[in-house]
């Protein structure tokens, strides 16, 4: 689940913004992770648009961060969630519109 790597005595994840706040305290990377994984499904529910629980990823991205979830790009944060989420792209329109929604239990 996570990419650990050693880098100047600092554990990371390979993901910039879980190491912002916590540098030497692996449970504490490991705890801001679950809680974003935690924010990303509760934002993703409550935005859903339709009955497939597809929710337009622009308007997720932003309550991602009125909620605190700090990222440069959306698409490289949510590549560390792939477990939890999927996407998909409506190209017939100009600009494209991305979608996303919780993957369903097998």
């Amino acid at each position: 689940m996570f990419n650990l790597l050693k880098k100047k005595n600092k554990c990371h994840f390979g993901i910039n913004f879980l190491i912002q706040h916590c540098y030497f305290n692996m449970d504490c990377k490991i705890m801001k992770y679950l809680e974003i994984e935690e924010i990303i499904k509760n934002t993703v529910s409550s935005t859903t648009t339709d009955e497939n629980g597809w929710a337009n990823l622009a308007k997720v991205g932003i309550l991602l961060r009125r909620k605190g979830v700090k990222y440069l790009k959306l698409s490289k944060l949510l590549r560390n969630f792939t477990h939890i989420i999927e996407l998909k792209s409506n190209e017939s329109t100009s600009p494209a519109i991305t979608y996303i929604r919780l993957k369903k239990l097998e």
